[in-house]
């Protein structure tokens, strides 16, 4: 069974939806999802580390020194970071990232479908043993 990653862009002259299909997504682009999952994973963790800091600190607990941090990444920054990553999963040269975010459907959740295939098919995160292959 062929797994298939669909888009529906609103076309603006006929006043409908293109549906546009990708049936091949090159490895590399799912290394490049995972790698931002990871940073946002990485972030979330320095964050928590850091408010325990202070947590602790608040309560009179004896601390360490202050957790090292990256400058967190805004949600906007996530959000459009993982837009250029799904247009840059399609062949389509009508799929780009202004595309995306002028012509696609929020209601239809492309991000989370995206984030679903990728991080079902491709990390440990479900503990299963799925190579992604069918």
């Amino acid at each position: 069974m062929t797994k298939t990653l669909k888009v529906r862009l609103w076309d603006k002259k006929t006043g409908e939806f293109n549906t546009v299909t990708q049936t091949f997504i090159p490895l590399r682009k799912v290394l490049d999802w995972l790698k931002l999952e990871e940073e946002i994973a990485e972030m979330v963790d320095n964050q928590q580390k850091l408010f325990k800091y202070f947590d602790d600190l608040g309560k009179g607990k004896e601390v360490g020194e202050i957790p090292e941090t990256t400058a967190p990444l805004s949600d906007i920054e996530i959000f459009e970071r993982r837009i250029q990553l799904i247009a840059d999963l399609f062949d389509n040269k009508e799929v780009t990232y202004d595309a995306l975010l002028d012509n696609a459907n929020a209601m239809d959740k492309l991000i989370v479908d995206v984030q679903e295939i990728v991080m079902n098919q491709y990390s440990k995160a479900d503990g299963s043993n799925d190579s992604g292959k069918d």
